[in-house]
């Protein structure tokens, strides 16, 4: 067995907790500290985890709903199997 790590995002589940259920809702919120996103972008950043994260939009991110980087990105420690040798 080896270990690896396994993130979630939780951007959608903050954005419900803030009532904010379309993904473009998030576009003026992000707008206020500067960051500006196609509608295309905010919806993949909202459905799809990132496989790379810009600080600045995390920052944003954070700031327009009132979380920390920990809220959005949850890591897990995952023991993964091995095939057996023959």
């Amino acid at each position: 067995m080896s270990t690896g790590v396994e993130t979630v995002w939780h951007l959608r589940r903050i954005m419900a907790e803030h009532g904010l259920f379309k993904t473009t809702e998030l576009i003026p919120l992000l707008e206020q500290y500067g960051v500006h996103l196609s509608r295309e972008q905010v919806f993949r950043l909202v459905t799809q985890t990132p496989e790379r994260a810009n600080l600045h939009v995390i920052g944003a991110v954070c700031a327009a709903l009132g979380c920390t980087p920990s809220d959005l990105i949850e890591v897990r420690i995952v023991e993964e199997k091995t095939a057996p040798v023959e």
